[in-house]
């Protein structure tokens, strides 16, 4: 079980993490003051990594306590990506195309516009990082993340609720789909899943597991103020034995496993830290974090929006706090209708999904009643 405390730390961590990525594209975008721009940390690639961590996790946990059949599991999953992923990439596209045919904004990607009857169906199926392939669809830049996350949880299916020789069959099914990128991050998110497995292996004091908790943020800030990033990054450009094969989103393996170390200690050491927080905060950051994924996946499109098609000066104090209070608002708006609504997505996708296991159920190997528990 997880405790309340973890829970809030959990959502804490997350909505976090996704603040993290906003600030991120920020910098990318240049639309923070130039101050700004050198002093705030560039940490949206560590933030990604925690949100790995986080999902093998949280996955490993709701799978071994909740879900016990493939069918509930994959209709949970489905529902909890397309009831946002769906309605933000379709806003992406909607706006983006006003934009460019009525605006005349500079967008990148116009090869996507042009033949948005395949892109859009490319990445619904969350295939724009399989094999060689690194598309991230409009404007909606995080959305990469989604397209290995979407498939790590069919892979952890398929070892949670096979047997035998079919298990080893549907994961090299599946690895075959999706190719060497996801091989290279998958134990960045299987961590997370054995994280949760030996969470009670070691159990720490209360103080030494507020140390680790510091030393392993200490670590990512040393990281990357020291410069360590660069050096990891450049590291695992030229140990990358495979010219033919570009990196693509993994060309930054060797700092991903580092901070995903850093990520597993902390999590680790939150579970005995026994943190508490005001009645206030508790109350306030799991209401927070349940807009993360909506904020996470939303914020490039008002970015963009605004930078492409209208004036924008980043040293205007003005215009930088009414991006952040239309970033806000689009986060508010888009999940009071997506996020907070998803149960409406599960009938339809409960469809789909019946006759897909249907097939699977003829499988006299899999476990679709009695899962494999961690």
């Amino acid at each position: 079980m997880i405790s309340r405390e973890e829970s809030v730390y959990l959502d804490l961590v997350r909505f976090a993490a996704a603040i993290l990525v906003v600030v991120t594209h920020l910098i990318q975008y240049s639309l923070l003051p130039g101050y700004l721009q050198r002093l705030v940390p560039d940490l949206g690639r560590e933030a990604v990594v925690v949100f790995f961590v986080l999902s093998g996790y949280l996955i490993a946990y709701t799978a071994n306590d909740r879900y016990t059949s493939m069918r509930s599991y994959l209709s949970a999953r489905a529902t909890r990506l397309y009831s946002v992923a769906l309605p933000v990439l379709l806003l992406a596209f909607v706006v983006d195309s006003v934009g460019i045919h009525m605006l005349n904004g500079n967008y990148d990607h116009v090869y996507q516009y042009e033949k948005f009857y395949l892109y859009i169906p490319l990445h619904l199926a969350f295939l724009g990082e399989v094999w060689t392939l690194a598309e991230r669809p409009f404007t909606a830049d995080p959305y990469w993340s989604l397209s290995f996350e979407a498939w790590y949880y069919v892979w952890f299916a398929t070892l949670f609720y096979f047997c035998g020789w079919r298990r080893i069959f549907w994961f090299l099914c599946i690895a075959l789909i999706v190719g060497y990128q996801h091989w290279i991050l998958f134990p960045i998110w299987l961590a997370g899943v054995l994280l949760y497995r030996f969470r009670d292996r070691w159990p720490l004091s209360i103080t030494l597991a507020r140390v680790g908790m510091a030393l392993s943020v200490f670590t990512v800030l040393l990281l990357e103020y020291t410069g360590l990033d660069i050096r990891l990054w450049q590291a695992g450009r030229d140990v990358w034995p495979f010219s033919s094969w570009p990196q693509g989103s993994t060309d930054q393996f060797l700092l991903d496993y580092m901070v995903c170390a850093c990520a597993v200690v902390n999590l680790y050491c939150a579970r005995y830290a026994k943190l508490s927080l005001p009645l206030t905060f508790n109350r306030l950051i799991p209401i927070l974090a349940g807009y993360t994924f909506t904020l996470y996946l939303s914020h490039t499109i008002v970015m963009s929006t605004w930078k492409n098609n209208f004036e924008y000066n980043r040293e205007n104090p003005l215009h930088v706090t009414c991006l952040i209070a239309l970033i806000v608002l689009a986060t508010f708006t888009i999940g009071q209708l997506t996020e907070k609504r998803r149960n409406h997505f599960k009938p339809f996708i409960d469809k789909i999904l019946a006759a897909m296991i249907q097939f699977l159920l003829l499988c006299p190997g899999s476990r679709f009643l009695k899962p494999n528990r961690l």
